[in-house]
């Protein structure tokens, strides 16, 4: 069985699914292939969202895998991909990109170049456009820069004067687009004979413009696109493109990779494009949009409302979990709305789950903590199944699947884990996967902070209730803890009161310094932790200084004793220059004492005292 990875975006999500549906059906129909698509929504800045959905390209060890396809014009983040081109020459597998140079991996190209010039003559030589205006790519892609030479050698070869020729900028962007021709309409700008695109996005954005300001498409001018996308397929009038196959790409340049892998020789092609003449241009006229082409957006339209819908009532679910487990159920509860299919999983790094820290990097280990596709129920903790970083997937999802899409889980930088989908879905087709699993990463991180807040909550509660050299509980902790368990003892069978003094602390302090007496403070104390472990059963306390409470069941062990066995261990095993000796006063309580803590603690301080007086008189 062949592994091979796959990285990819849904920067253009027609053109990634296109090309994913072609490695998935070369998959089936070898049936030696498992195919790992890491797919993510990084953009082209370096901000910590994008960052952390490219931290999926770290997730998988390529020395696992016999091979790798690189959709590299969807991965728009040079800096990305100069960093997953190293890292697969260091695997040192075959490597096939798809149209950009990424390492050391051999390149399946389209001619992007020869598609450009073919467009531009066909605008020229076919309609007559001789005053052309070019809205540009990002400048710092192969394929943008590839684009405009061929536009402006076909200019060169059709005899178009270089003053009939105005370029505009749009990184590929519809809004930026817009923004570019509608500026230069508002300024009272002339048309030109025809605005042709480096894709289709800017195109839609030319076309709106142009059509915001009164004037027709294609009467007024033409506008071309690059890509052929279903909105400009869509779009009225319907956008003159070029087409790539984009299927037929990653299923050869798969099949190439195979036989690379058994040792036979593998040329790769270059990718075949067609014009696609459609009505921005006029070839199609004033002809309605396909009926099927508009069948399929009013579904579409349809689908996206209801999912929004849906999607809201599920928000506020989340909004509202208490833990992790809660987070799981209403996934895995709202999972055919959530994601149009139950052959998914949600993996989370294992430490998150057990100290909700979190990291720029995925764990060694992980748990599996929802899905749709296990035929059973997840442990106590919504767990379905512990897996190594390096293995991905439980072993039985493995062995069921021939392909897996990994979509990061993050909040920024910090990494929480990945989503698994075993099947298609019409949330990624639709462009709503991105905010699904954004809503859920936020909801995780919600919960982190809320389990946060609660943890730092009970640690200022704790330290407010506890006294800070002994750990016992201080006065505060004997209103908010101490009480309450005297009351229902004496309630339920009576309670015993032992008031603990230390006896010498003022010769330890003066003959050995007051770190030593802190320190014997501290020794006595653990004797009296100790002895009263069961915290449900006996409360301790320091009272102040050197003297301690003690509350327990009546009945129990005599406490007393315990203690001052404790303390003469204390004098036998430890290596002090001084020796530990304390003085005991108990009090018994029933229930008709039960609102009387105050006047039994007075009274077992009097017998303390008392003992105090006879060991006195007993040295003299």
């Amino acid at each position: 069985m062949y592994r091979i990875a796959y990285f990819t975006t849904d920067w253009n999500i027609d053109i990634t699914k296109a090309t994913i549906d072609g490695a998935v059906e070369f998959a089936r129909e070898r049936g030696d292939v498992k195919l790992y698509i890491f797919n993510c929504f990084g953009v082209v800045a370096d901000t910590a969202k994008s960052l952390g959905e490219y931290s999926i390209f770290s997730l998988p060890d390529l020395s696992d895998f016999d091979a790798a396809f690189v959709h590299g014009n969807e991965i728009v983040n040079l800096g990305v991909l100069r960093r997953l081109g190293y890292a697969l020459d260091r695997a040192g597998i075959p490597v096939i990109s798809y149209e950009v140079p990424v390492g050391r991996a051999q390149v399946l190209r389209t001619d992007n170049r020869a598609a450009m010039y073919d467009m531009t003559s066909h605008v020229v030589t076919v309609h007559g456009a001789r005053k052309l205006f070019f809205v540009r790519g990002i400048e710092s892609f192969t394929e943008a820069s590839e684009r405009e030479a061929g536009f402006k050698q076909a200019c060169r070869d059709l005899g178009i004067a270089e003053s009939d020729v105005r370029y505009f900028n749009s990184d590929y962007l519809y809004q930026q687009a817009y923004r570019e021709i509608g500026a230069y309409l508002d300024a009272g700008g002339k048309l030109p004979d025809a605005i042709l695109c480096a894709n289709d996005s800017a195109a839609m954005g030319a076309a709106q413009a142009v059509q915001n300001h009164g004037f027709l498409i294609p009467d007024d001018v033409i506008v071309t696109g690059f890509d052929n996308c279903f909105e400009a397929t869509a779009y009225q009038p319907q956008i003159t493109s070029v087409e790539r196959d984009y299927s037929w790409a990653s299923g050869t340049s798969l099949h190439n990779l195979l036989r690379r892998l058994e040792g036979q020789e593998a040329q790769v092609p270059e990718s075949r494009y067609r014009l696609v003449c459609a009505g921005s241009c006029g070839c199609m006229g004033k002809l309605q949009p396909d009926r099927a082409i508009l069948h399929r957006y009013a579904m579409s339209n349809q689908f996206i409302k209801d999912f929004y819908h849906r999607q809201g009532t599920i928000l506020g679910e989340l909004f509202e979990a208490k833990d992790l487990k809660d987070i799981m159920e209403i996934v895995e509860k709202n999972a055919p709305d959530l994601f149009d299919t139950q052959e998914y999983f949600l993996v989370l790094n294992r430490e998150l789950t057990e100290t909700g820290r979190r990291g720029e990097g995925y764990g060694e280990k992980l748990l599996v903590m929802a899905s749709g596709a296990f035929g059973r129920r997840p442990d106590s903790r919504h767990v379905y199944a512990e897996v190594e970083r390096h293995e991905l997937v439980p072993a039985e999802m493995e062995e069921n699947h021939s392909y897996f899409t990994f979509y990061p889980v993050h909040y920024g930088l910090d990494i929480l884990g990945y989503f698994v989908f075993m099947a298609p879905s019409r949330i990624l087709t639709l462009r709503l996967m991105e905010s699904t699993i954004s809503s859920i990463s936020s909801s995780i991180e919600n919960v982190l902070s809320k389990m946060e807040l609660a943890r730092a909550n009970a640690r200022l509660e704790y330290l407010y209730n506890h006294d800070p050299l002994t750990d016992l509980y201080n006065r505060f902790g004997m209103r908010s803890v101490g009480e309450p368990v005297y009351r229902r003892l004496c309630l339920s069978g009576g309670a015993q009161i032992l008031f603990v003094d230390m006896d010498g602390m003022k010769k330890i302090n003066d003959g050995f310094g007051h770190d030593a007496g802190d320190e014997a403070i501290s020794r006595v104390a653990g004797v009296i932790r100790e002895v009263c472990r069961d915290e449900r059963d006996c409360f301790a306390m320091r009272f102040g200084g050197d003297e301690f409470i003690v509350i327990s069941a009546d009945g129990k062990e005599e406490l007393a004793d315990a203690i001052l066995r404790g303390i003469e261990r204390e004098n036998r095993e430890g290596d002090y220059p001084y020796q530990l000796s304390v003085s005991i006063g108990l009090e018994h309580a029933a229930a008709a004492d039960a609102d009387f803590l105050e006047e039994k603690i007075n009274a077992a301080d009097e017998r303390m005292y008392e003992r105090k007086k006879a060991k006195k008189a007993a040295r003299e």
